[in-house]
């Protein structure tokens, strides 16, 4: 939102103070982030004071990825501190794969008519009571949004917005033409949530949805956010894994769940 403000032109004051929200911003490198992407947004510095600690929870502070492939640089380097924080090891397998297929996704969609395509990943751990931890992992792109690129395929260019959006995290639903086989990797997200039985949020211009299997990992319960917290033309997505044994499900067995739930979004 604020990059966006910033790629138009309209400059904006930040109203900051030394309270812990605003100094977790400044640990995980938010403020860092808007000097070099959002240069007409401005603040007051100085009430952060000197300090260059990161918090204890800030398992990843935002990481700006350039080039495919360099999502598993930063994969490796967050299971070696998963290890330090007491995280099982199968998670690592899991994260690497919502990592790499959103870390694509974004990349392969940022927008075309900027002088790069980047996209942010960051990691934050939080407890769910005394012996469980998890770790909530946000992407953000620069692109023009889920539904909007979808619709570039003429097979579902007149799908309203949300139906589009929600259609995106189908098995082989995607911009691309089928022959190139496209389509998988936002199913794998569902798959893996339903698996770990946790959620995730996802937003994108005015359609932003929480997808929730936290009660029950054979059923979908997805809720629109009204009004959209901050709508702008990127992708965000936040996504919690919680450490704690998975059950495997299959691509098929999570789209099926997907598109009973989408029929309540058609109408």
């Amino acid at each position: 939102f604020l990059i966006e403000r910033s790629r138009k032109g309209i400059a904006t004051l930040l109203i900051v103070d030394d309270r812990a929200l605003c100094k977790n911003l400044k640990y995980i490198g938010f403020f860092d982030q808007l000097e070099t992407f959002a240069t007409l947004v401005t603040w007051d510095s100085s009430l952060f004071g000197m300090s260059n600690f990161i918090s204890a929870d800030t398992m990843l502070p935002i990481t700006v990825i350039r080039r495919k492939g360099e999502e598993r640089r930063v994969v490796e380097k967050l299971l070696e501190i998963f290890v330090q924080h007491g995280f099982s090891e199968s998670i690592g397998g899991y994260l690497g794969w919502v990592l790499g297929e959103l870390g694509d996704n974004c990349l392969t969609h940022s927008n075309p008519n900027l002088s790069e395509r980047v996209c942010f990943m960051q990691a934050q751990r939080y407890s769910l009571g005394e012996n469980t931890n998890c770790v909530i992992v946000a992407i953000a792109d620069l692109g023009e949004g889920i539904h909007k690129t979808l619709k570039i395929n003429p097979k579902h260019s007149n799908l309203r917005d949300a139906e589009a959006f929600l259609s995106a995290f189908r098995h082989k639903f995607s911009s691309w033409p089928d022959e190139a086989k496209r389509g998988k990797g936002l199913t794998d997200m569902i798959s893996i949530a339903i698996g770990n039985r946790s959620i995730f949020r996802a937003s994108s211009g005015e359609n932003d949805f929480l997808f929730n299997f936290y009660s029950s990992k054979d059923s979908l319960y997805i809720s629109k956010n009204e009004p959209t917290f901050l709508a702008s033309k990127g992708t965000v997505f936040g996504f919690v894994l919680i450490d704690k044994d998975f059950s495997p499900v299959e691509r098929d067995v999570a789209d099926k769940i997907l598109e009973q739930e989408i029929e309540k979004w058609k109408k």
